[in-house]
């Protein structure tokens, strides 16, 4: 079907033109889809690195959560890779696999494969620790699982450049999976709309100010912007309209290019405005990420036309190898495609006599630039770099100084000496292999029912269609995890804010707070901003989530932990050993319009610590 598709949206087709006109709104290029592979790897990557610093705690058999606790706790059809073997290890093997797989998406290695790893890690992590979920590994997960059917390494990997026959020329993909990822990204945008449904949020309401009075994850930029109201209310104005009309803008069937860049350019800025205001950790990146769908074909043309207006006249680049070399051809056409070098001529040096001479003579590959000027080991590379859209005459300039050229040379020298060990190591990875860069047949078919759950499941949370429709629809979509809500802080702000204290008393009777170990009489100050967010993000958010009155038992577990975390290789008899605390809310009220409120307490928890 996508094919098919592709072929009737051809502007010299004679299909009708409001089918033209459809193909243009719902296509996707593949260009975009590469750039939201490369940019998804990255920040997983970033986020299984970061889950190891705390794996034990949030996912290890005597964590925060066990895992009978997670069985009894978790609501809807989930399923969890890492209840297999709940060990610390175990947990710490299947991060680091979700890192490899991670880098194999970003470099387009076995790319499905690598998407349909990223996606089962992801979504068990998510169920092992419901508490530790965001609105952004909820929109990671959608994007994943719709990449898992859709062509995104036929540009910019690995899989492309050893695709035989190689990926489709034209740009352009149209496909039910490509709209499916398109609406559900737009979709989520709409529906935060929606249920932003407070008068805080209508027109130049004071619902940014509000958000931004929540000291909790604010940076200091944040509470500048909390202090002008004028522009906070401008801001809220923006996003109001941003949000209800963007999606809708973006699939207009008419002026489609200008209207849908000016949609992107906005929710980027509502991205970069939530990443420079507040500590949300990599949420609002995944947001930025996937807005790399509505790049179109147009943006990436003109790009490529800017950048050959920049470059000499004259012949292109021409990159000479060794013929007798099995890997040399593929790793020219490599170098080419990640430079970005689409013009670039990969040619054997044998053809030419006067390149065969000078490799001969150097023991070096050779760059002939447009004026037939030749270029050895490092200034070759340096050469590449000044024509790639990634580097430029200034990182050219940088590369060409003394020092780092005769560094360059050396480590030139070095790399071909070793060079035949790690060319039989790399040539079965690049070996040309048949791959389909169709949708398959099944995700086509799934893609439309799909789209309509996940609408009626939306719908029903907003409160358009009955609850227990919402509640007919949900098992398929909490399977596959395709039932989050965005963080819309809806209807209305929280308009709580506050910060946690621990005091406890040690078997010796000393004073402590547990939470930090400083002894003595607690403080209950105001933590400051480095004390707020030195915490990572999840940490963060699992304890603000305790503060829900239905996590009830969520807080004893916690508690429980915090008990054997200290009491952890001290003897029953030992007088440092926590006898018991309690865990007390002080409670800042955010009135209405922002600022602050008057000062509270709760206590949210008693804890005795048994000494067996």
């Amino acid at each position: 079907m996508s094919a098919q598709l592709e072929i009737e949206s051809s502007p010299h087709g004679g299909s009708p033109p409001w089918r033209r006109r459809l193909a243009e709104v719902l296509s996707l290029d593949l260009r975009s889809l590469a750039l939201l592979r490369v940019s998804l790897g990255v920040l997983l990557l970033l986020d299984a690195l970061g889950r190891l610093g705390s794996v034990a705690v949030f996912y290890g058999a005597h964590g925060l959560l066990p895992p009978d606790q997670a069985l009894r706790l978790t609501e809807g059809l989930r399923f969890s890779l890492t209840l297999i073997q709940p060990g610390t290890a175990f947990q710490v093997l299947l991060l680091l696999l979700w890192a490899l797989a991670a880098l194999a998406l970003i470099v387009g290695l076995r790319t499905r494969l690598a998407t349909l790893l990223c996606w089962l890690l992801a979504l068990s992590f998510a169920n092992r620790h419901p508490l530790l979920v965001s609105g952004g590994d909820e929109l990671m997960l959608v994007l994943l699982f719709w990449g898992l059917f859709l062509p995104w390494q036929a540009r910019w990997s690995v899989d492309a450049l050893r695709a035989s026959p190689p990926p489709p020329a034209d740009p352009r993909h149209l496909s039910l999976a490509g709209t499916g990822l398109l609406l559900s990204l737009l979709g989520a945008y709409a529906l935060g709309a929606w249920l932003r449904s407070g008068p805080e949020w209508i027109g130049f309401g004071s619902g940014l100010a509000e958000v931004l009075s929540v000291d909790r994850d604010r940076h200091p930029l944040g509470g500048l912007l909390a202090g002008l109201p004028g522009l906070a209310a401008l801001l809220t104005a923006w996003l109001w309209l941003l949000t209800w009309l963007g999606p809708w803008l973006a699939l207009s069937p008419w002026a489609t290019r200008p209207l849908r860049f000016l949609v992107l350019v906005n929710l980027a800025l509502l991205q970069l405005l939530l990443i420079f205001t507040q500590a949300q950790g990599l949420s609002p990146w995944v947001g930025l990420a996937g807005l790399s769908v509505l790049i179109g074909g147009w943006f990436w043309d003109w790009r490529e036309r800017l950048h050959q207006a920049r470059q000499p006249a004259g012949a292109p680049l021409r990159l000479y190898y060794d013929r007798d070399d099995p890997a040399a051809a593929l790793l020219c056409r490599a170098l080419c495609q990640a430079l970005i070098l689409p013009r670039a001529q990969c040619l054997p040096a044998q053809d030419s006599p006067r390149v065969a001479r000078l490799v001969q003579a150097n023991q070096s590959w050779v760059v002939i630039d447009h004026d037939e000027s030749a270029h050895l080991k490092w200034s070759a590379l340096r050469l590449l770099l000044q024509r790639s859209p990634l580097g430029g005459p200034r990182l050219a300039r940088l590369l060409g100084r003394p020092s780092l050229q005769a560094a360059g040379d050396r480590l030139y020298a070095r790399l071909s000496q070793q060079r035949g060990r790690w060319v039989r190591r790399l040539l079965p990875h690049l070996q040309a292999r048949a791959q389909s860069f169709a949708v398959p047949a099944l995700a086509e078919r799934l893609a439309l029912p799909l789209l309509v759950l996940m609408l009626v499941h939306g719908l029903a949370a907003a409160g358009a269609l009955p609850a227990r429709l919402g509640s007919w629809v949900a098992p398929p979509l909490q399977l596959l995890r395709l039932d989050g809500l965005p963080d819309a802080q809806a209807p209305s702000p929280a308009r709580e804010d506050g910060w946690v204290v621990a005091p406890g008393v040690l078997a010796s009777g000393e004073e402590l707070e547990v939470l930090s170990g400083v002894r003595g009489s607690p403080r209950y100050d105001k933590p400051g901003w480095w004390q707020r967010t030195a915490r990572s993000h999840r940490w963060r958010a699992y304890e603000a989530a305790l503060l829900d009155p239905a996590q009830a038992a969520h807080r004893g577990l916690w508690a429980e932990w915090l008990c054997r975390d200290w009491n952890q290789g001290r003897a029953a008899d030992d007088p440092q050993r926590l006898s018991g605390f309690r865990l007390t809310y002080m409670l800042e009220p955010v009135p209405p319009g922002g600022g602050d409120g008057a000062l509270e307490q709760r206590i949210l928890w008693r804890q005795d610590c048994p000494a067996g």
